[in-house]
């Protein structure tokens, strides 16, 4: 947004620094409406930063690191000399990682896991009727983002283990059709949710190092199946093609014509040419 306003560099750090007067989100939240709003709020209040720097609004310069600035704040009072030792003029995370567009419309934490089951189960072709057990092993932070192993509401089941691997057992893929209060009505009964289980790797371990998660499948004619994932489909690491892409674009667009979908689409390709988002508007009221 700083950089839409037309900011100088002065005016960008003079926005950063309002930034981090409104900075909020926290895990806690996870599995309740609130969730999702945070990430509205963050937009919210980046704008708002951003205007407000350009109409002239300052603050130190250095509140993220400096004395009683963020990361004093925020570090339970253990104050490392990481930042300091961190070079900042190597490639940004944008560029290394990427913006990871979400394949399946759940929590982030039970995607590898749900990649690795669609992988065996391209591979060898099982349904959801031929599974006894599915052991599910993750980091420490990905087990408590996923505190809901018997969801009541289309919330807590995005930020639920089970439901999320049943439902892509029993579909072969994640849609926002599931993620409903009549789908988890009819759904969080699923009694193959009781066979999954999930482990995470212990503090310490999760601590040293980025684990891949695994599955370890086991078939009711006595057969078992392992996968693993370091990614999730989406990251750089394994891209969405056009086809991924497509499919999640016209998930997300429930509701709308086809011919709305094809402009929408065709539109979103080409934003960076348009003058403004009103190009959009007809398609949604079409």
């Amino acid at each position: 947004m700083a950089f839409g306003l037309g900011l100088d560099t002065d005016g960008i750090a003079r926005a950063l620094t309002l930034g981090v007067s409104m900075a909020s989100g926290v895990k806690g939240q996870f599995g309740t409406s609130a969730k999702p709003f945070h990430a509205g709020m963050a937009a919210r209040n980046a704008v708002e930063a951003a205007l407000l720097a350009q109409a002239g609004l300052s603050g130190k310069m250095d509140i993220l690191e400096g004395e009683q600035g963020l990361r004093e704040l925020y570090s339970g009072g253990i104050i490392t000399d990481f930042w300091d030792k961190t070079p900042i003029d190597g490639p940004h995370v944008i560029e290394t990682t990427g913006v990871v567009p979400k394949r399946h419309p759940c929590c982030g934490s039970t995607h590898m896991v749900i990649d690795a089951i669609l992988d065996l189960q391209a591979k060898h072709g099982f349904t959801a009727d031929d599974i006894a057990r599915v052991d599910t092993l993750v980091g420490v932070a990905n087990w408590r983002n996923l505190a809901y192993p018997a969801p009541v509401d289309e919330m807590q089941a995005r930020f639920s283990m089970q439901y999320c691997v049943a439902r892509a057992l029993r579909k072969g893929v994640l849609s926002l059709s599931d993620f409903t209060q009549s789908a988890v009505d009819q759904y969080a009964q699923d009694p193959l949710m009781a066979v999954i289980t999930m482990e995470h790797y212990g503090e310490e371990n999760s601590k040293k190092a980025l684990h891949p998660h695994k599955i370890t499948l086991w078939l009711k004619n006595g057969g078992q199946l392992e996968g693993a994932r370091s990614v999730a489909k989406g990251n750089l690491g394994d891209a969405f093609n056009d086809a991924d892409r497509m499919e999640k674009f016209v998930d997300c667009c429930t509701g709308l014509t086809n011919a709305s979908v094809d402009g929408l689409f065709v539109t979103c390709e080409t934003i960076a040419l348009q003058r403004d988002l009103k190009a959009i508007d007809p398609l949604f009221n079409a």
